[in-house]
């Protein structure tokens, strides 16, 4: 498994050798070129959405069998004054929803 940009895992290099495709095939398949298939595969770039759904197309499996986002990659930090019991200041929605679930609580 590859890293590209340090965030996002390829297991294309892996799901290729398995559908027993070579690199080339896989690259003419996806409509893309076999430079950039070996950029993705070994992590030197991150593919498009287009070319992510061209290569598990081609592939025959999900787009998330493909990329993953590397573990501890994604960090959030609440700041403010926010405390239990305010509001999330969205119109309309409930005036306790902290910690605020909005897009579970649209109406």
């Amino acid at each position: 498994m590859s890293y590209a940009l340090g965030v996002l895992r390829s297991s294309v290099q892996e799901q290729r050798k398995q559908a027993g495709l070579g690199a080339a095939e896989l690259a003419r398949r996806a409509g893309i070129t076999r430079q950039a298939l070996h950029n993705i595969e070994t992590g030197h770039s991150a593919p498009t959405t287009v070319v992510a759904l061209r290569l598990a197309q081609a592939l025959g499996c999900r787009v998330d069998e493909l990329f993953s986002l590397s573990p501890g990659t994604v960090q959030a930090r609440l700041t403010g004054d926010a405390a239990p019991g305010d509001a999330c200041g969205w119109p309309g929605w409930p005036t306790s929803c902290w910690p605020c679930r909005c897009t579970a609580r649209r109406a």
